[in-house]
């Protein structure tokens, strides 16, 4: 746009704000971007033939204050967006609490951990941890966890995503990383485990990778730094679920075409941990079914179609 006052009636004061290629800011222009040169610059006539305009220069003073807290609003938007881009931790949609714990990037341990402000949960049964042997660990001998997966790369090639959480309901812990090629992530207990005091039986672990239908489902093998390596074959797999609601008449069953069956946990009260070992199988995978009444209630709560890889 030209800065001549063309088209402008007489004794119009107008304030055109150039930017970028010179857009005005009186046909409401799009916001600057970062670094972009903003000027501003007025044109008057010597004659007032509307009485209206008296005090224009106000206006016009108004105006060129509004334009620069426009640009200005507009750079600190984009840095925050830029921000918000950089941060690994975004995506999880979780609101962490206000303090060093609360749940963010941690750069010595590469992953997203703490903890967050409580969320309304679905009516529905989570998969909350899927071990092989149990977890456990102690915060004045172990300073770091070794997570340990099996290897998948006859199934897939992407990286094994590892999520941790706080078994009881109030419990408001999230761990998010990953373990790529060399099949292990290193934990740091004392960034957030050790001051929140949140213990092992506290704790569920689950790994999976995303396949074309959803989750694969991978179980983890997670033992403190210094007994790492130690002999895992053999061990039992053990799945743990949770609802959200009181349930009873546990029900699973291995494939959709099986009869159901009684779980080896029948009952559970909201939040508390259900706890199924999962069964030695020929093949290398597995999908499993799980349903349960709501108690006091005649609906159900169910999880289908949980896909699991037992490899080693």
């Amino acid at each position: 746009m030209s800065t001549t006052n063309r088209g402008l009636p007489p004794s119009t004061l107008a304030l055109v704000v150039q930017i970028s290629a010179g857009e005005s800011c009186c046909s409401s222009p799009p916001l600057p971007h970062r670094g972009t040169l903003v000027r501003c610059q007025s044109h008057r006539s010597t004659r007032r033939p509307f009485p209206e305009l008296r005090g224009s220069r106000r206006i016009a003073h108004f105006r060129l204050w509004a334009c620069l807290i426009v640009a200005i609003a507009s750079t600190t938007t984009g840095s925050v967006r830029s921000y918000a881009q950089a941060d690994p931790c975004a995506e999880s949609g979780l609101r962490a609490v206000q303090s060093r714990l609360g749940y963010k990037w941690r750069s010595r341990s590469k992953l997203c951990e703490g903890l967050y402000e409580s969320d309304v949960a679905a009516i529905r049964l989570q998969v909350v941890s899927l071990l092989r042997g149990k977890l456990h660990y102690d915060f004045d001998r172990h300073s770091h966890l070794i997570v340990e997966a099996p290897d998948i790369s006859a199934f897939s090639t992407k990286p094994v995503q590892v999520r941790a959480m706080g078994l009881p309901l109030n419990a408001y812990y999230r761990m998010d990383g990953e373990i790529g090629t060399d099949r292990t992530l290193r934990w740091s207990l004392r960034e957030v485990l050790a001051p929140a005091r949140i213990r092992a039986d506290q704790l569920g672990v689950v790994g999976w990778v995303d396949g074309d239908s959803g989750k694969v489902y991978v179980p983890l093998f997670v033992t403190p730094e210094a007994v790492a390596g130690a002999q895992r074959g053999g061990s039992v797999i053990e799945l743990v679920v949770r609802s959200p609601v009181d349930v009873e008449d546990i029900k699973w069953r291995f494939d959709a075409e099986s009869a159901w069956g009684d779980a080896p946990q029948r009952s559970a009260w909201a939040g508390d941990p259900i706890r199924l070992p999962v069964p030695e199988v020929s093949q290398d995978r597995i999908e499993i079914d799980i349903r349960a009444k709501r108690r006091s209630r005649r609906s159900t709560v169910k999880l289908y179609g949980l896909s699991i890889l037992l490899v080693e």
